[in-house]
């Protein structure tokens, strides 16, 4: 009879987990669906090809691309506008009709209107431009080209940060679907745990609390697969938004963050910064602009003339004068008009004050103000690559030793495992070494998630997508 008991019992909890893994679990009315519908319509990824669906579908990008499209049209027009005058080519020709109405000699209206001769004239003009101005519109020139040098690097620096946010989301969906898978696998071996209690309680009511106990263990754990699902889902949809699809698909990253050290020295990186840093390229832009206005200014006082190129014009005119009852007396006149002017004015009292010292006092000011910029900027960067580059090696130093207390865990909760599957110790006690490695791989886990943002945060700065040093196969910073 009991032998029959417990094969009933065996049998119970047999089609119990079977249906677990087909339908889903409910404990203490918390119902867990199963690992297959989690899962279900997924896609594996790698993180270089999230990049590049990124940066292929990514809206934003699209329109940051047709904005850095317009500076550069832009960029070209001032190009052409300053190196190439405008030529012109025109045509006209003329035919009227001569009346003769109080002449007596003409006695039909056929003679008294007599048609004149056509006249035609072709023209070739070249427009005007100054030909020496004191470096005024080459300066003007060079602002326009650093315009288009201030889009460039915009356009450079937000591909640079869509790769990044690409990089952090990647791996944030990563870790949200490794929660998931511990808090999965915590969650069955809590639950076949409670079946073995469950068969136990039938014959022996002191375990029933302990049954009781283990049944709430288990309801946490499918509350904690609820939670981690929750963030699954918000951070699937942020990944699908910055990879600018629009589709339910499951996408499931597959590389890890690997652990490599910074080999590049502090020297090298600093010098680098100088180089191709978007935040001093900044300052020193707008000191140079500074510069460019202080120096038309002060030039604008000087008694230096202007010499202008008016245009040039080589025409050809075709007339034949008299009307068609004459005689017939062509002239082509080929005539060449050019001419150069010269001029210069300075300004004595105006709105801007006696010999214009307001401008020129606020350009002074101006340039001060931006020579100081550019000097916090630089000391600034500074400062912030050397605060990251001594925390990026204090945090390699705790990912070293964090990585040899996990393997030491690992290892001594394989030797748990071991012991309680011996009865050696209680599964409370495996529990509480379970959750303390765990913790363990939660914390290391979470040092090589900020090394990487760390990384980023440097490489940003520089304004690179490589660290000197790093991987160059690596999409990794």
């Amino acid at each position: 009879m009991i032998y029959k008991t417990l094969s009933f019992i065996s049998l119970y909890f047999f089609i119990t987990s079977l249906t677990c893994q087909l339908y889903g679990i409910r404990v203490l009315g918390i119902r867990v669906k199963s690992r297959q519908d989690f899962f279900a319509h997924q896609i594996k990824l790698g993180l270089p090809l999230s990049i590049k669906l990124a940066l292929k579908n990514n809206r934003e990008i699209h329109f940051e691309r047709l904005e850095f499209d317009l500076a550069k049209n832009d960029w070209l027009a001032a190009q052409e506008e300053f190196f190439l005058p405008s030529i012109d080519l025109s045509y006209s020709t003329d035919f009227g009709r001569t009346a003769y109405i109080f002449n007596e000699d003409y006695k039909t209206e056929e003679d008294s209107f007599q048609p004149t001769y056509p006249s035609s004239s072709i023209s070739l003009n070249i427009g005007s431009f100054n030909l020496w101005n004191w470096g005024r519109d080459w300066s003007d020139y060079r602002s326009r080209h650093r315009s288009y040098q201030m889009a460039l690097i915009n356009h450079k620096k937000f591909i640079l940060d869509m790769k990044f946010q690409v990089i952090m989301s990647y791996f944030n969906l990563k870790r949200d679907v490794d929660s998931f898978e511990d808090a999965w696998k915590d969650f069955t071996q809590a639950h076949k745990y409670l079946q073995i209690m469950k068969e136990k309680a039938l014959l022996d009511n002191s375990l029933y609390d302990e049954m009781k106990r283990v049944e709430l263990d288990v309801a946490k754990h499918a509350l904690s697969i609820k939670t981690s699902i929750s963030d699954f889902l918000q951070s699937q949809r942020d990944f699908r938004g910055l990879l600018g699809v629009n589709n339910e698909v499951n996408y499931i990253p597959i590389d890890d963050i690997p652990f490599t050290r910074l080999k590049a020295k502090l020297s090298d990186i600093l010098r680098i910064a100088e180089k191709s840093s978007p935040e001093l390229k900044y300052a020193q832009f707008s000191l140079e602009d500074s510069k460019t206005e202080y120096h038309n200014q002060r030039m604008s006082l000087l008694p230096l003339p202007v010499i202008t190129f008016n245009g040039l014009t080589f025409s050809i005119d075709d007339v034949i004068p008299g009307d068609m009852g004459s005689e017939r007396n062509i002239e082509r006149p080929y005539k060449l008009d050019m001419s150069i002017s010269a001029g210069m004015s300075i300004p004595l009292v105006g709105g801007d004050g006696f010999f214009n010292y307001r401008s020129i006092k606020s350009s002074s000011l101006s340039l001060q103000r931006s020579r100081t910029e550019f000097t916090k900027s630089l000391t600034d960067l500074r400062l912030r690559i050397k605060s990251l580059y001594k925390s990026i090696k204090n945090i390699e130093e705790h990912i070293s030793l964090s990585s040899v207390v996990l393997i030491q865990s690992l290892k001594f909760l394989t030797d748990s495992a071991s012991k309680y599957s011996q009865r050696e110790i209680s599964f409370q006690e495996l529990k509480d070494i379970s959750s303390e490695v765990k913790d363990t791989q939660q914390n290391y886990r979470a040092s090589k998630t900020e090394l990487l943002m760390l990384r980023i945060e440097l490489a940003t700065l520089l304004g690179i997508d490589k660290l000197p040093g790093s991987n160059p196969k690596s999409p990794l910073p």
